[in-house]
């Protein structure tokens, strides 16, 4: 299994621009055969702050979710609204 982590803050007055395009991928990303989770959360602290948890069965499927058109598009708007931008890391699903 595979993990990733993003993070991302978006300018202020775009919160729900972020969110309406997030929820359209979430929809199709959670339909994909690899994917296992596909979450976004939003901090409390920091509203313009959101933090995406995956779980992948591998990262061959990861792959092939960064190339879909509803990645894609979440990207799109992610370039123009993303005040500090996407920050990714992936780990492997093994526990210490």
């Amino acid at each position: 299994m595979i993990i990733a982590i993003a993070n991302l803050t978006v300018k202020t007055g775009t919160e729900q621009v972020f969110i309406n395009a997030a929820t359209e991928c979430i929809a199709e990303t959670v339909k994909e055969d690899g994917n296992i989770k596909y979450e976004v959360h939003q901090s409390i602290n920091n509203r313009c702050m959101f933090t995406f948890v995956e779980e992948w069965k591998s990262i061959q499927d990861l792959n092939l979710h960064v190339k879909t058109d509803h990645f894609r598009t979440l990207n799109r708007v992610i370039k123009e609204i993303a005040e500090i931008p996407l920050a990714a890391d992936i780990y492997e699903g093994k526990k210490l």
